[in-house]
């Protein structure tokens, strides 16, 4: 025996010594736990239940943890009878003189007690197990096996107790396994039939054959039973579901044969395949199930319930427990996820190209066709589609119909930008301004004016121009005098913006500059120069003098009046 070693857990209290260990278990004899803790024996004595004692050591062990222990035989000896000069003697495994036994047949002592032994000291005699201390004798051996090992089979306690009787290899009656009966004896290969030979017949009940053993086994089928209990069996012959696959098979299968299915105890059995079917798997497509398993040449919908596949070979996804089966390809498709074109197309390995209708991708609308510039895929789902492109386009509240139309080549019309309208369009004619719109919230209008006039806060005319890549020629108030909005010569200038306000002559512009000389201002603004009020000739400064008011008289000259001599003067302070 080895010293028993383990690693401590969080829950385990730990001792100093391993007496103290023992100590703590109240119920285990002292000696018992000190001799095994370490993979040991206590070498004490105890009573055994012969009569007489027996020492704790290997083959001969005591029973149990708490059998009391002795620390010698006579001591053990004396707490059974005091007066009995014989139990050392036969105790340590000596004989008392003049004693030869009386040939009865008692139960033998522990560990040996699965046996039982004759009352004599022959050492010729194999089944002598030496003079009885106490307790019952028996006259044959067959009495001691009844009386003291009721439990155990006859046949094997005979065969433990006498050695002229051959092993013991089973009653050959039946008892129950685990889904069949099972025969009494020791299994080995060639014996199928063989579930282990019972030494305890609390362990199992036995019966005399199959049929009465497996009437004992009440949830499982008596048939079934049966068949499993005898290996030459290749089933019942009848029929059963097989739910999995969706139709039924019969009970004909060797036993350990992987190649088919037996009936198993869960299954109940139908006497023909068509009671099997509507009793069994009712809402499964009979000719499927009545079929076995084999091709049916009907249609079923495919995993993505897109199409329909017909069933013509054992390798197709048929499955009838979840299948539901159809005539024609037709009749399958009204029932798919799918478009009823696709799917009967599809089912007829027939390539679908769609319907040439738009639905909405995106920003934009496009073909139900194989997918290119303007096609977006074919749609196998519940997508919206629309007769005509314009239907499409409306749908799609937020973007510009006209935009959406166009898509993916540009609308050529136009767009308000930050100070004037840009022309949604890949190329360009002259100076006009160009450039693709963008999806999101874009509104495009047919011509310059009408975009333009949706920015009132500019001027509509320039708007138009700057659209357009023209210039209006017309006036504007420029830095100090008036500029021309034209293409070349020293009057001309580019607008600071399309918000000022244009006049048709210099003149014009120059009436609203009524700081400066109206003359001087035309003149200088068509010769393409400047003009400040130091520059603005003498008439003019003097027009501009003589339309000033008179300025006021001076002031008259005071002059200090004179007091006579004689009058007194008055002190300032």
């Amino acid at each position: 025996m080895d010293q028993l070693c383990d690693r401590a857990s969080s829950g385990d209290t730990l001792y100093d010594t391993l007496d103290a260990c023992c100590e703590s278990r109240a119920w285990v004899q002292l000696d018992y736990c000190t001799s095994r803790s370490v993979g040991g024996y206590s070498d004490k004595w105890y009573k055994s239940s012969n009569g007489i004692c027996a020492q704790d050591k290997e083959e001969i062990e005591v029973p149990n943890m708490s059998t009391e222990l002795f620390s010698d035989v006579t001591s053990c000896c004396s707490s059974i009878n005091p007066e009995d000069e014989d139990c050392v003697t036969l105790s340590e495994g000596g004989e008392v003189p003049g004693e030869v036994g009386s040939g009865e047949w008692y139960l033998a002592t522990y560990p040996q007690n699965d046996r039982c032994v004759k009352d004599c000291v022959d050492e010729g005699d194999a089944d002598c197990g030496g003079l009885v201390a106490w307790g019952e004798t028996y006259a044959s051996v067959e009495e001691c096996c009844e009386k003291r090992l009721p439990n155990m089979p006859e046949g094997l306690c005979l065969s433990n107790s006498q050695e002229s009787v051959a092993d013991y290899t089973g009653s050959n009656q039946y008892y129950q396994g685990s889904d069949r009966c099972v025969k009494d004896c020791a299994e080995d290969e060639g014996s199928p039939e063989c579930g282990g030979i019972i030494t305890d017949t609390t362990q199992a009940t036995l019966y005399p054959d199959i049929s009465s053993c497996c009437a004992s086994i009440v949830w499982l089928n008596d048939d079934i039973c049966a068949s499993n209990s005898d290996p030459s069996s290749t089933g019942t012959g009848l029929y059963f579901a097989n739910a999995q696959e969706g139709y039924c098979i019969q009970d004909d299968c060797p036993l350990n044969d992987d190649t088919c299915i037996r009936a198993t105890s869960t299954d109940i059995l139908h006497a023909t395949i068509e009671a099997c079917c509507s009793t069994s798997l009712p809402n499964v497509n009979e000719v499927y199930c009545t079929g076995g398993g084999e091709p049916t040449n009907l249609w079923f919908k495919n995993d993505e319930n897109t199409a329909c596949i017909q069933d013509v070979d054992t390798d197709s996804e048929a499955n009838g427990a979840s299948t539901t089966f159809y005539d024609t390809p037709e009749l399958c498709c009204e029932t798919s996820s799918s478009l009823l074109d696709y799917c009967i197309a599809t089912s007829n390995g027939q390539d679908y190209t769609g319907t040439d209708h738009f639905y909405v991708q995106g920003s934009r609308c496009v073909q139900d066709c194989p997918e290119s510039d303007t096609c977006g895929g074919v749609i196998l789902d519940s997508t919206t589609l629309y007769e005509t492109v314009e239907l499409c386009c409306e749908s799609i509240a937020w973007l510009d119909p006209n935009y959406c139309i166009a898509y993916p080549n540009p609308s050529e019309m136009y767009y308000p930008a930050a100070s004037n309208c840009v022309k949604d369009s890949d190329s360009c004619s002259g100076d006009e301004v160009c450039e693709r719109a963008s999806a999101a919230g874009v509104k495009l209008y047919s011509d310059p004016t009408a975009c333009c006039a949706t920015m009132p806060y500019i001027s509509s005319e320039l708007c138009v121009a700057s659209t357009e890549g023209v210039y209006t020629n017309k006036w504007f108030a420029s830095a100090s005098v008036c500029s021309k909005h034209c293409d070349s010569g020293p009057e001309c200038e580019e607008v600071p913006n399309n918000s000022v306000t244009l006049y048709l002559t210099a003149q014009a512009c120059c009436s609203s500059l009524t700081w400066l000389p109206l003359q001087n201002c035309t003149t200088a603004s068509e010769e393409g120069g400047t003009l400040t009020l130091q520059q603005a000739t003498l008439d003019d400064i003097n027009h501009v003098q003589e339309a000033l008011p008179p300025p006021p008289p001076p002031p008259p000259t005071s002059r200090p009046t004179l007091r006579p001599s004689n009058e007194p003067t008055v002190s300032e302070s």
